[in-house]
């Protein structure tokens, strides 16, 4: 597993209080791109090292902006965007799963020039963060799952639709300590050993998770907020307390 750093190249307010854009971009699509040029950077170097990596299985996974970041990327990649030209050429990852992720774009469509890999999409159906459907900010459109899988579904490419009902965007943490063997499964029977395939999985929690307080994060992702220098069996959820540190 290799965790890569990545560029979030927005407008921002800093501690002078003016708004900074050193990365001067101009829309939503060029600081989700520029994150992405770090992604290449960090497959390049990981295929140029000694690790006995198989250059065909390697896959992206992230939640939030890093699940754009590896959607864009094999969207990217897919339709033959510059920046995307840096890989080793005939170059593809085997697989995305993506945890509360949109893929952006200038226009209100999706077009795929070449075939994507197989992709796993998570997400929840009150998500206001990044839309399960599609939004537009500034001249950019954000589409999520309901935008992407017809698209697929149109090149009978692989997919696994994983839609939370009620759920916001805790999905982009909740992935990372919840339905493993789901993710497993998409790794083992979508990348190891592949089989065409759509899978859709819709989840109806009595009470759907949320990160609307500290209370709920402490709740559905307590290691969000605790560290993830734990494991969950090594947390006591009855005993915890939101930190006295934390302004929400």
């Amino acid at each position: 597993v290799i965790l890569p750093d990545y560029r979030l190249a927005g407008v921002s307010k800093g501690k002078d209080g003016k708004l900074h854009n050193p990365y001067n971009v101009t829309s939503a699509l060029e600081f989700v791109q520029i994150a992405c040029e770090d992604i290449i950077s960090a497959t390049n170097y990981t295929l140029s090292q000694n690790w006995n990596i198989n250059p065909k299985i390697v896959c992206l996974a992230g939640g939030s902006a890093g699940a754009i970041t590896a959607l864009q990327t094999e969207y990217d990649l897919c339709n033959g965007v510059e920046y995307t030209k840096k890989l080793p050429k005939d170059f593809n990852y085997t697989g995305i799963i993506s945890q509360a992720g949109a893929i952006a774009t200038l226009t209100d469509s999706l077009t795929w020039k070449g075939k994507p890999c197989p992709i796993m999409m998570m997400h929840g159906t009150e998500d206001k963060n990044v839309p399960i459907d599609s939004e537009k900010i500034g001249d950019t459109f954000f589409m999520g799952p309901y935008r992407i899988v017809p698209t697929l579904a149109d090149m009978d490419n692989s997919y696994w639709k994983f839609i939370v009902t009620g759920a916001d965007h805790v999905i982009a943490m909740l992935g990372l300590t919840d339905w493993y063997g789901q993710q497993m499964e998409f790794l083992q029977q979508f990348v190891l050993q592949p089989m065409p395939q759509n899978i859709e999985t819709s989840v109806n929690p009595k009470t759907p998770p949320r990160m609307s307080s500290v209370e709920d994060m402490i709740k559905y992702v307590p290691l969000y907020i605790l560290g993830y220098d734990k494991y969950l069996n090594e947390v006591n959820l009855s005993d915890c307390k939101m930190p006295k540190s934390i302004v929400y």
